[in-house]
């Protein structure tokens, strides 16, 4: 089964990481580049983790998980080393129609974690709907050595030009500068 590819906005919005390790670690780091206000539960962490607390990028609950967790959360991630941790914080998030990634069990996710690529305004995600992840990061790493020489002010530049060209043009005249910005974007990037 595919799935459906959906981006959506995480600034500010509460997103409860239940677990300390590793794999909490890397779901972490994800949120934090998207701004998500970001609770870690558990009642360890290791040592990225801590260090990324230590730099305020989120709140740590020293604790075991319970359901009142993931009260006003907006996503829920179940990455505890615990199966029944992870199951328990699945089947809380169901009942609260809280979106949840359960890192040890897909069929238990209402949304997985792509691999993505970031650089500035562009955010590519890459899943094989659970089957090969290894085969998400590789292309993951190919997008960003293709995005590496990208320029962020040509993409906002060329973004304003869009804007404008929305805004006063029409019919054939809209398509011949729409055209150009994208023959521009063709001819400086790829």
């Amino acid at each position: 089964m595919a799935l459906f590819p959906m981006f959506i906005d995480l600034e500010a919005k509460k997103c409860v990481v239940v677990g300390g390790g590793k794999v909490a670690a890397r779901k972490v780091e994800t949120l934090i580049a998207f701004g998500a206000e970001i609770i870690v539960v558990s009642p360890f962490l290791t040592d990225r983790l801590r260090e990324l607390k230590e730099n305020g990028a989120f709140t740590h609950h020293e604790k075991a998980y319970a359901a009142d967790d993931l009260e006003g959360a907006f996503l829920a991630v179940a990455a505890a080393s615990d199966r029944e941790v992870n199951s328990r914080v699945a089947e809380d998030a169901a009942n609260r129609h809280i979106f949840v990634n359960v890192a040890d069990d897909l069929k238990k996710c209402t949304f997985v974690f792509p691999a993505v690529a970031k650089k500035d305004g562009i955010v590519i995600g890459i899943t094989t709907s659970g089957i090969l992840p290894h085969l998400s990061k590789m292309i993951r790493e190919k997008i960003e050595n293709m995005l590496a020489g990208f320029d962020g002010t040509l993409l906002e530049s060329l973004g304003k030009q869009r804007r404008k060209a929305l805004a006063e043009t029409y019919g054939k005249e809209r398509e011949t500068h729409l055209r150009s910005i994208y023959e521009k974007i063709d001819k400086d990037w790829f």
